[in-house]
């Protein structure tokens, strides 16, 4: 009998990057609240693919939530966006969190397009203006 502990799950950090094009870190620039829960959630990375967060809520991959976005010039803008994937993370200094990762609904939507091309602009402003 194996009596070793069970492989823990490859680290996110360890999957091929399928994604289509990179994304950049928020730093705090832009809030991200899940709007049917009113749960605050803190925005990791965005692309104009899609974005991670980490929240206090699990998702699980294939729901669909609508988020308000909210940028250091207190522009707001709601999207839709699929969980690709999700993995819980236990802080020592707190209560468990989620680090999970979304895909942006598009539907073929011109106006979702330029929505997402404001918020990796309000991004990017400060990083040229360096």
């Amino acid at each position: 009998m194996d009596e070793r502990p069970p492989k823990s799950p490859t680290p996110a950090r360890a999957r091929p990057d399928v994604r289509r094009a990179p994304r950049l870190a928020v730093l705090g620039q832009i809030h991200g609240r899940v709007a049917a829960l009113d749960v605050p959630v803190a925005l990791k990375d965005l692309g104009p693919g899609g974005f991670a967060l980490v929240s206090p809520v699990e998702f699980f991959p294939g729901a669909i939530h609508e988020f308000q976005f909210t940028t250091v010039d207190r522009s707001t803008v709601t999207l839709s966006a699929e969980v690709v994937h999700g993995m819980r993370f236990h802080d020592p200094s707190g209560p468990p969190q989620f680090l999970v990762g979304f895909r942006f609904l598009r539907g073929g939507s011109p106006v979702i397009d330029r929505t997402i091309r404001r918020l990796l602009d309000s991004l990017e402003a400060p990083r040229r203006a360096e």
